[in-house]
């Protein structure tokens, strides 16, 4: 076995430096030293496909492929326009010189914790997750291992930064670093995001190879209206936790609040389809058990993933609490008068 990997470097080593160079000095021959750095983690054995050599070429038809299946399950012009982001993101970083990155940085291995198995937190916009996700990442810095570092790792707005800094140039190195980044030195990762940041992500051939050792966790709100007022209010104001500073003002708008409650609902409805057609059984939880009784909530979610942790060993600091005032439920009675199907009896 081991003589196989050594003529395999030579061979590559042969192909690919000496065949296509003539040194003139001992510096031209250690300047190949980036080849090294290539060989030992791009250029993997032809048989493992999932870990095949970075082509722009490659990149850009999985992007095809994966935006094709997207739009089965959601094609809300929202998802087209963040498949499209997606799109350019990618192609922008697939010409990432790496030779600025840090070293040894598009190794995913220098994170110390390799993925196993995990969990998927699925969402839809102001459903509690912030709250639940700080809850249990608290159990894992408490020295606990199953629960990961729960995060929002695949959110648009997270993408670049990350990838520039680790030197990932296709949606496949950056899925495989995101799963290192979130996984807790028992092997266990755990990601969270709504259907338009988790889909793309979810058919990456790094993310297929960790799908029979994925459960699902279905976090959803029972009130949508409320929930979608929540929503775009968030948007204009910036106030998305009770840390988040306020850096605008929310004008009513009926129109607004009616476009996110249909929003929230097909993403809730893709949800299921996704569900449905790969036969996962996700736990569902609601908003209402993660405000009202959180500690339960996370005892519901360790059975689940099936985390070595006692019940009575959790302990929950988390601050963050619930943003609804009487504005909210003002704007909901403002909307139900104006589109309820229950006319008013004088107005009969």
């Amino acid at each position: 076995m081991q003589r196989g990997f050594i003529e395999r470097l030579n061979g590559n080593h042969h192909r690919d430096v000496l065949d296509m160079r003539a040194f003139r000095s001992l510096s031209e021959v250690l300047a190949h030293e980036q080849w090294l750095a290539n060989y030992s983690h791009e250029m993997a054995h032809k048989s493992h496909a999932r870990y095949k050599k970075f082509s722009i070429a490659d990149q850009s038809e999985m992007l095809k492929e994966i935006r094709e299946k997207c739009l089965r399950y959601n094609s809300h012009p929202e998802f087209s326009v963040i498949l499209d982001r997606l799109e350019q993101l990618f192609a922008e970083l697939s010409t990432l010189d790496r030779t600025s990155s840090p070293p040894n940085s598009y190794n995913p291995k220098t994170l110390g914790n390799e993925p196993k198995k995990g969990y998927v937190i699925c969402i839809t916009p102001r459903s509690g997750s912030t709250l639940l996700s700080s809850a249990l990442s608290e159990q894992t810095l408490r020295g606990h291992v199953g629960l990961g570092y729960p995060g929002e790792i695949f959110n648009l707005g997270f993408i670049k930064p990350r990838a520039m800094h680790y030197g990932c140039r296709s949606i496949d190195e950056y899925t495989k670093w995101a799963l290192w980044e979130s996984t807790d030195k028992s092997g266990v990762f755990a990601v969270k995001g709504d259907l338009f940041q988790l889909l793309p992500f979810l058919l990456t051939p790094t993310f297929q190879h960790f799908l029979p050792n994925t459960k699902f966790i279905y976090l959803t709100r029972e009130d949508a209206l409320l929930q979608a007022i929540s929503f775009v209010i968030a948007q204009h104001t910036g106030k998305w936790t009770s840390e988040s500073i306020v850096s605008g003002r929310y004008e009513e708008n009926f129109e607004e609040i009616c476009t996110n409650v249909e929003l929230i609902a097909q993403m809730m409805s893709s949800f299921e389809k996704l569900f449905s057609f790969s036969n996962i059984a996700p736990c569902q939880i609601f908003t209402s058990d993660v405000e009202n009784n959180l500690a339960s909530t996370i005892k519901k979610v360790i059975n689940f993933v099936d985390a070595p942790i006692a019940e009575h060993t959790i302990q929950l600091r988390v601050q963050t609490s619930r943003i609804r005032d009487e504005v909210n439920e003002v704007l909901k009675k403002a909307v139900v008068s104006k589109l309820s199907l229950y006319v008013p009896n004088n107005h009969m």
